[in-house]
């Protein structure tokens, strides 16, 4: 669970006020593919942190394959970008706990408390 960030945006009701603007950004970006197909303005990084926060937020695992696919960049471009991520400490990898053969990918404490800080604003 993120840290407690009560100083910096009210604690739990801050969290979740940053919870429900990643949503609702998710949303928006997810709803300009379907209304404005083909047009390549996406942003693969921001879109890949987004969810890893909400689903976070909500308790769920997610595999390196969710976490591609949820960037909306082709897998090769996805990983590409979670590496990136992973190198400046924002996620981390780690086997799953009920499926050895899977890899799942969760915000690290500095990921999360970007976010909410960035979010909270």
């Amino acid at each position: 669970m993120p840290r407690d960030l009560a100083g910096e945006n009210g604690g739990r009701a801050g969290q979740d006020k940053a919870v429900a603007k990643a949503s609702q950004l998710l949303a928006v970006l997810r709803r300009r593919r379907e209304v404005m197909p083909g047009l390549d303005c996406g942003d693969p990084t921001w879109e890949m942190l987004l969810d890893l926060y909400v689903r976070k937020a909500e308790g769920h695992a997610v595999s390196v394959t969710s976490a591609c696919i949820g960037s909306g960049a082709p897998s090769t471009t996805a990983k590409r970008h979670l590496g990136t991520l992973e190198d400046r400490g924002y996620v981390a990898r780690r086997s799953h706990p009920a499926d050895r053969r899977s890899t799942v990918v969760y915000l690290t404490e500095k990921g999360s408390a970007s976010l909410e800080s960035l979010l909270a604003g």
